[in-house]
């Protein structure tokens, strides 16, 4: 199954292929050690607009969590989603969200939160 949710207008163009929006990850797994320990960065990070949609890319049970320091800063995280696929074994997550718009049964493409600067 394709899966291929709408390609939105971002803060540095819009994705015309796989490969062009393969160019626009801004941090790598494994990028800076130095910060994030010895196994690096652990995610893609794709740079949009605050506010910009983000989609699921793929069916699954999405969950809301939120990484807080003892003040109550953002921290890691912040604000992200889980979508997890319990029939394939597998999950995404979504974070430094602003906003979520929906948790629970989520479809492949379906809006599921806004991006955002936490954690």
């Amino acid at each position: 199954m394709e899966i291929t949710p709408p390609l939105k207008q971002t803060s540095v163009g819009t994705p015309r292929n796989l490969q062009s929006l393969i160019s626009m990850i801004s941090q790598r797994f494994g990028e800076r050690p130095e910060y994030y320990g010895p196994g690096g960065h652990n995610g893609l990070d794709w740079p949009c607009a605050e506010g910009t949609e983000v989609f699921a890319s793929h069916d699954g049970e999405a969950t809301y969590y939120e990484e807080k320091d003892s003040t109550g800063n953002f921290i890691g995280y912040g604000k992200y989603v889980t979508v997890r696929d319990r029939v394939n074994n597998f999950k995404t997550e979504y974070c430094h969200l602003s906003k979520v718009v929906k948790t629970g049964q989520v479809g492949a493409g379906e809006i599921i939160g806004l991006s955002g600067n936490t954690g």
